[in-house]
């Protein structure tokens, strides 16, 4: 679903100008032993490709998207873990020196160079200004993304969908999602700082459940 969104916000430029995908596998591996990482990885190619094929993309490009997002997660994901899985904790200035260089700086640049120096190859440079787009896409999907995923806990989301909150949490979700695709469906009129106000306010309802995922959002 990340990855379709990416893809759906990035028709209108040369590249993708929001991709979340990345940045939520990002925090899924780290709370993984690698054991379990190729599993998520085929899942992530899989889930890819799918989104891609849906808007008509061609088979080399299928090949080549799928293989720079995962050359783009691992750097990160290799630079953050631990050997048992703990969670990092990007309140730490050196854990969050680490996250910025390897994950908003190195893993998208990684990424956008591979894609560049395969068109080249086989085409023609994109140029310029499709991979700044590319950088900037990707940088912003983890620097937001992972810290997010992070912040979540488990105990937190079981809260939220507890039998005396579940009514509530799934009319909030499915109208954030009824809003969001009506205000990215037109291009017309910059409405997405409608969002904002509708972010906080379900934040502040919700922050005596969810302390650390809605200071967090």
């Amino acid at each position: 679903m990340s990855a379709w969104g990416g893809v759906e916000l990035g028709r209108t430029s040369a590249a993708d100008i929001f991709w979340p995908a990345n940045g939520i596998l990002i925090a899924f591996l780290l709370r993984l032993e690698r054991c379990y990482w190729v599993s998520y990885l085929a899942g992530s190619v899989a889930a890819n490709i799918f989104a891609h094929v849906y808007f008509g993309f061609s088979p080399g490009q299928l090949a080549l998207f799928s293989a720079s997002d995962t050359i783009e997660v691992l750097p990160a994901a290799l630079f953050l873990s631990t050997a048992n899985a703990q969670k990092p904790d990007l309140g730490r200035l050196p854990v969050l020196g680490r996250f910025f260089l390897s994950g908003v700086l190195l893993a998208p640049l990684v990424s956008a160079a591979m894609v560049e120096l395969s068109l080249a190859i086989w085409s023609k440079p994109a140029g310029f200004v499709p991979m700044t787009n590319w950088f900037v896409g990707d940088a912003l999907g983890i620097a937001i993304m992972t810290p997010l995923v992070l912040a979540i806990e488990r105990t937190e989301l079981a809260q939220l969908f507890s039998p005396e909150r579940r009514l509530e949490t799934v009319g909030v979700l499915a109208g954030m999602g009824i809003l969001s695709c009506a205000i990215f469906a037109q291009t017309g009129l910059p409405l997405a700082f409608l969002l904002f106000p509708v972010c906080c306010s379900r934040s502040s309802a919700w922050a005596h459940l969810v302390p650390r995922s809605a200071s967090s959002f």
